[in-house]
Parts: C-alpha cells; structure tokens; sequence
C-alpha cells in the first residue's frame, strides 16, 4: 500500500471519529476520546502525507478546535493561519478548502470579533477559493451560506441571517441539492423557542463554554457538522486533478 493511500485510509478513519464527537455530549470524557483518536489518525496520515491539502484541513481544524477548546487563542489563531496558508500555498483550486475552514472555525468562538472576522472573508471570497465544488464536497455553496447565516445569528443580525438562509436555498433549489430539508433544519434549530439562539442569549450562556469556545456549537459544526457540504460527496483518488 502506498504512503498515500495509508493516509487516505488514516483521514477516512479521523472524519469518521469527528463525526462520531460531534453526536455525542461534549463533556463526556468517553466522548472526548472520539477527538482524540481523530487526532491520533490526522497526526499519523500528516507523516504518511504532509503535502496532502485536504489532509491538512482536517488536521489544522481539529488543532483549532482544540487549541481554543484549552482557551488557548494563540494556538487556535495559529493554526486558523495555517489553514489559511492552505489556500496561499496550494492555490485557489487545490487549496480551496482551507480559507473556507479556518473561517468557519471563527464561527464557534466567543469573541465576536472573530466571528466578524470569518463572516467578513467568507462574505468578501468571490475567488474560486470559495466557490469551488468538488467531488468530496459538491454543494460547498450551501454550507457556506449556512455558516455565513450561524456567524450573523451569533452577533444578533437576524435580518442577515434570513437572507444567507434564502441563499443557501436558492442555490440548493438550481443545483438540485439531494437535502433540502437539512437547510430547514439548521433554520430551526437555530430559532426555535429555546433552541440555539435562545440558549447563546441565555443568562448562563457566559458559564456555558468549552475555553473560547460558545456553547452549544451551530448546527453545522455541531450534530449536522459537515453534512451541508458534504452531502452526497464522493472522494476519489485523483479528485484535484
């Protein structure tokens, strides 16, 4: 098997564990494990694959996360750079992922001049940085109006976030996006009575937190993490060429 390959198989095996943390109570310690494994996996692929764009996307957001999770916002800010760096080194294309993670790891801190500061690249990004699909994430577009609208429903502009919403399903109706529903989904949990919103505008939401981290997260870096760009991707070996 080649080192590739094996880091392939190693990153598959990390975005599983991922997936299974963000189902799970944050605060279990039997589900902190699911991080840590990921972690593991990424750190093993890294030295099998360094020069692999979307290996390190997934590898840098996971420090991020874990960084700020510690209350760490030099290490968490260290390595939104290096996601960023993604996009600069690699390229608009190969390197689209990057620019596009490390901003919507702005999403979940608590300082609103961070999320400002995702919301104001992922608003401002026309490039093809942005606006690529790919065979592992087809309907990019989509999550990234849906963390466009978590940013503004964080810092209280509601009328912005309906209008990302209404982007996100304008776009998911032209190119047939396969889940509809899931837009309407995130929707409502965010404005629910007593559904995210509510609980980041609670009184106790200053003692609800993970280091730098809001709690609970957005929908889609919490249980629907991943899906809104996800959602029907395929990756195949060659996907950038």
């Amino acid at each position: 098997m080649s080192k590739k390959v094996e880091a392939r198989i190693k990153t598959f095996i990390a975005f599983s564990h991922v997936g299974l943390y963000v189902q799970g109570a944050i605060f279990n310690p039997a589900n902190i494990l699911n991080v840590l494994t990921a972690l593991m996996y990424s750190n093993s692929a890294m030295t099998l694959d360094p020069d692999s764009p979307n290996l390190q996307s997934l590898h840098y957001y996971l420090n991020t996360y874990l960084g700020y999770a510690m209350g760490d916002d030099t290490l968490g800010q260290q390595h939104i750079n290096n996601l960023n760096n993604i996009t600069h080194t690699y390229g608009p294309t190969k390197g689209s992922e990057g620019i596009v993670v490390g901003s919507m790891a702005n999403m979940f801190l608590i300082q609103d001049d961070k999320v400002r500061e995702g919301l104001t690249t992922l608003n401002g990004c026309n490039t093809i940085s942005c606006r690529r699909n790919s065979s592992s994430a087809p309907f990019k577009e989509v999550g990234m109006q849906i963390a466009i609208a978590e940013g503004h429903a964080r810092l209280g502009e509601m009328d912005k976030m309906t209008i990302a919403f209404d982007k996100a399903r304008s776009y998911a109706t032209q190119h047939n996006y396969p889940y509809p529903e899931l837009i309407d989904t995130i929707y409502d949990d965010l404005t629910k009575t007593d559904g995210i919103i509510d609980q980041w505008n609670s009184p106790l939401a200053p003692f609800i937190r993970l280091g730098k981290i809001q709690l609970p997260l957005p929908p889609s870096a919490g249980k629907l993490a991943c899906q809104s760009c996800h959602a029907s991707g395929r990756q195949t070996i060659n996907h950038y060429e």
